[in-house]
């Protein structure tokens, strides 16, 4: 990413360990630069408003959930029809062999198919979901949405329930993280979970109305990201903290409008994949049938709604970083400053009382730094590129 004149364009996340904390994010500068834009790459004239999987050479799969085809998109861009004759066309997978799985949510079946779209196996399976090949090997994972299960569909067919019943609420998503930790989230209430063998410990909840829903979710790193539906957004979710939600995309109302993502809208946003590195992220729009793109999703600027408990400034100008709380400290905390091989470059006691802090950014080099606030009952990070 690049860095317009004297100001300092950098993103901003947050780590919370209780559910009433929240982040802001302030730029200092009037050249600041958003740096994601949001492209439509395939239009309704495709259909596909459901899940997406991308294979190991770049093609791109989406469902058509309110149809009954699962279509392919090359990196070149064209498209053609890999699958039809569904009943709501939901999940998809791979296996190592290059073997799709496609569930069909209505149907109750998920469908083994070759590479070349030749069926293969129809196991029978009650409202499917979502699929995800697992970490270690080629079992399938799926959800049903009702009733609520967690499963695994094992290669010679063998169907093992890993969890049934709540908190799964409409179960849809699934994702890992880098580490294979696996995700589920809830389609109705809009809640995700880490999977602990057969137990579910809750990680977050995604922000939406009361009738909001969360589309899918998708893993790149150690970050979750996840579609809520009736907001019109992307959100980021890092799973480490209990809550710890950020806006990366969408939340400006309904509409299919491209470009900086400080403009841009999504229509009932669904399916999501980020690519591997998760610097660029597909999403499929229920409501338009679009195919979405978002690149420069860790490299860019989000800001997130005002009068946050928290905000930073970055001022490469005055070589300053300041940190303005809403409130004063209850406790105290500290400040510690981390380049980017992890090393602690500078630290600052935060005493209670205080309210806003000024650190020096006269000694960094150019590059990318992580601080983090570790005050009373919540941990905070930003990262910045300087």
């Amino acid at each position: 990413m690049g860095i317009g004149g004297e100001a300092c364009t950098f993103a901003i996340e947050h780590h919370v360990m209780i559910r009433s904390i929240t982040l802001s994010l302030v730029l200092l500068g009037a050249t600041a630069l958003h740096a994601q834009q949001v492209t439509t790459i395939l239009d309704a004239a495709t259909q596909v408003d459901d899940a997406l999987f991308r294979d190991p050479s770049g093609n791109l799969y989406g469902s058509h959930y309110m149809g009954s085809n699962v279509y392919k998109m090359t990196p070149d861009g064209t498209v053609t029809t890999f699958l039809s004759g569904l009943n709501t066309p939901n999940g998809i997978a791979m296996n190592s062999l290059g073997e799709f799985y496609v569930a069909d949510n209505v149907g109750n079946r998920i469908y083994r198919i070759a590479s070349d779209g030749t069926p293969i196996d129809t196991i029978t399976v009650i409202k499917p979901s979502g699929l995800l090949k697992a970490w270690d090997s080629d079992t399938i994972l799926f959800t049903q949405y009702q009733p609520d299960k967690l499963g695994k569909l094992a290669p010679d067919g063998t169907i093992t329930i890993v969890h049934e019943g709540a908190p799964l609420n409409g179960s849809v998503g699934l994702a890992h993280t880098d580490d294979g930790t696996l995700y589920v989230a809830n389609f109705t209430d809009r809640e995700i979970y880490r999977v602990m063998d057969a137990e579910l410990e809750y990680v977050a909840t995604v922000p939406g109305p009361s009738n909001g829903v969360l589309g899918f979710i998708t893993g790149a790193g150690g970050t979750l990201f996840g579609t809520s539906w009736n907001s019109h957004a992307i959100y980021a979710i890092e799973p480490g903290y209990v809550d710890s939600v950020r806006l990366v995309a969408g939340g400006n109302g309904q509409g299919n409008a491209d470009g900086d993502v400080s403009i841009a809208q999504f229509n009932q946003p669904n399916g999501i994949l980020a690519v591997a590195g998760g610097d660029t992220i597909y999403v499929s729009d229920f409501a338009s049938k679009n195919i979405r793109m978002i690149t420069g999703v860790l490299t860019g600027v989000r800001e997130l709604p005002p009068a946050a408990p928290l905000s930073i400034i970055a001022d490469r100008t005055g070589a300053s970083i300041v940190v303005a709380l809403v409130r004063p400290l209850s406790g105290s905390g500290i400040f510690d400053l981390y380049d980017a091989q992890g090393r602690i470059i500078l630290s600052r006691f935060a005493p209670p009382g205080e309210q806003r802090f000024t650190l020096r950014g006269s000694t960094l080099t150019p590059g990318v730094y992580t601080l983090t606030l570790k005050a009373d009952s919540y941990h905070a990070t930003g990262r910045f590129v300087w």
